[in-house]
């Protein structure tokens, strides 16, 4: 009874999503980025993935990629991927990289299945809300408080 006592006068430490956003820590990794012009079709990524949600499909574009003459690409599974990087990290040519893009939920299963060219599009969505983080107390826990935009003077 002594505990849930204490608990009445302490903050809670829930964020009003989608409204307020934590800053995201540098390094995180979200979802994948894609260097069509780096890529050359060597399928390193889609053999190292442990969930196997990764699969070279051909692209049937205009575009020239003398790196890749197949036009063979990844293609990722988002409903089974665990974002380890590994494709990331033993991609030889550095064409995957990751984005601090998170919500990647969807209504439609078949949209988690993301071809080439909706990988090499860069994140727009990225601090359209943003939040402070103060940081870290013993007792209190992490709070967050909306990032107040003020105009320079």
């Amino acid at each position: 009874m002594y505990e849930g006592i204490k608990h009445i006068f302490k903050h809670t430490f829930t964020m009003k999503y989608p409204y307020q956003k934590v800053l995201l820590p540098k390094g995180f990794r979200g979802r994948h980025l894609l260097y069509m012009d780096k890529c050359t079709g060597c399928g390193i990524c889609a053999w190292i993935c442990p969930e196997r949600c990764i699969s070279m499909v051909p692209v049937t574009d205009n575009k020239e990629y003398p790196q890749n003459p197949e036009k063979r690409f990844p293609q990722y599974w988002y409903a089974r991927c665990c974002f380890c990087h590994f494709c990331t990290e033993y991609c030889p040519t550095g064409a995957l990289d990751y984005t601090p893009d998170y919500e990647l939920a969807e209504y439609d299963r078949e949209l988690l299945l993301w071809s080439p060219e909706r990988l090499s599009r860069p994140p727009t969505n990225i601090g359209e809300y943003q939040s402070v983080f103060h940081g870290k107390d013993g007792n209190q826990g992490v709070t967050f408080e909306p990032v107040i935009k003020q105009k320079s003077k």
